[in-house]
This record gives C-alpha cells, structure tokens and sequence, in this order.
C-alpha cells in the first residue's frame, strides 16, 4: 500500500493508521542527540528527529512525501531532502517496538545503521 503524504492531514495520521502505536499527532520522536537538540543544547551530528510530518538531521530537515507499508509493523517512508541547490530523495523504514513511545528507524539501504528514536524525557 502506498500513501502520498498530501492525502492526509499529516504524516503522523498516515503512519498511525499502519503503525497503531502513534497515538498523538503532535508527539515528536528523537534520538539521545535530537532530544539535547530539542532542549537547547548543541548535541552532535547524528540527531534525529522525527516530527510525523518530516525527519530533522543535523542540518536538514527532509518532509516525508510517501509511505508504503512494508508490513504490519513497518513502513518505508520517502524523504525529500534539499542542501546546497540540490533535491534528493532518501528512504527510511520506520519499525515499531514492544514499547510505544519507541521506534527503530535506519536508511533503507544501511539497516546496520539502526537508531532507537524515543519521545524525549
């Protein structure tokens, strides 16, 4: 199943009807690094945040513009991602836990780069 993000009222209601643990539209997402980012403090350049509608890296923000549902715990969002004059799209699945304010996200084609991104504390 694939899902442009524009038909929805945002990316988080598209991941939440195939991912049931996101509850909340307005729950952000992050690793350790993103969360020191998110409480004003500097972190370092793996940060990772997850708004629902958009990933944030260190120095980009990529909007999700597609999700495919690559199971019932899964799907493989496609970021859009602009720097430096240029637009590149990237890929990342996005998997569920055993806890739900937790998800395991990595680029579809490095899984070795798995991150646990949590609601920050």
């Amino acid at each position: 199943m694939v899902l442009p993000n524009s038909s929805c009222l945002g990316g988080l209601l598209v991941i939440a009807s195939l991912l049931p643990a996101v509850a909340q539209t307005d729950t952000v997402f992050a690793n350790a690094s993103g969360c020191a980012r998110l409480a004003g403090d500097v972190g370092s350049d793996d940060v990772l945040i997850w708004t629902g509608d958009a990933f944030e890296f260190w120095e980009s923000t990529c909007p999700i513009t597609q999700i495919t549902q690559v199971g019932g715990g899964a799907v493989l969002a496609t970021l859009t991602c602009s720097g430096e004059g240029e637009t590149w799209d990237t890929y990342y699945m996005i998997e569920t836990t055993s806890d739900v304010d937790r998800f395991v996200v990595y680029p579809d084609d490095h899984p070795n780069l798995r991150t646990e991104i949590a609601t920050c504390q």
